[in-house]
């Protein structure tokens, strides 16, 4: 049995926060989330995460400002950046930042949980959350 990721969600719309919980609950993911880039540092202090996935635009600052803090915090950690937007230069931020993959909103859940899976695998946790290799 491989281990499970550690996930941490960051979104301000909480039906996107609690959609994201349910659904990678189900896959079998441990999942937080937070609402803010100040609540997300909270987490990212307290617990360990393997997979992070945040919004871009959030009350109290952007998406890449967690995703730095988040990996100089722990340099193996992946994550995804979810986005409203359709700006270049968003994108290849999010990624010099870390990200591992970019989505676009609006996405499907399933989008989001092939990602997340994808992440996971390159964190070290092999075939995913909870599963056999």
């Amino acid at each position: 049995m491989t281990p499970r990721a550690r996930l941490l969600v960051v979104d301000d719309e909480r039906l996107m926060r609690m959609s994201l919980r349910m659904v990678l609950g189900e896959e079998g993911y441990r999942v937080d989330t937070a609402k803010s880039v100040a609540e997300a540092q909270d987490m990212l202090d307290q617990y360990f995460y393997q997979v992070l996935i945040t919004d871009l635009v959030l009350p109290d600052g952007r998406g890449f400002d967690i995703i730095r803090y988040a990996r100089k915090l722990n340099g193996s950690l992946e994550s995804i950046l979810l986005t409203g937007s359709d700006s270049p230069v968003d994108e290849n931020e999010a990624l010099l930042a870390g990200a591992g993959a970019v989505i676009h909103k609006p996405c499907d859940l399933a989008s989001v949980v092939s990602a997340t899976y994808k992440a996971s695998t390159r964190a070290g946790l092999g075939a995913g959350p909870g599963r056999d290799a």
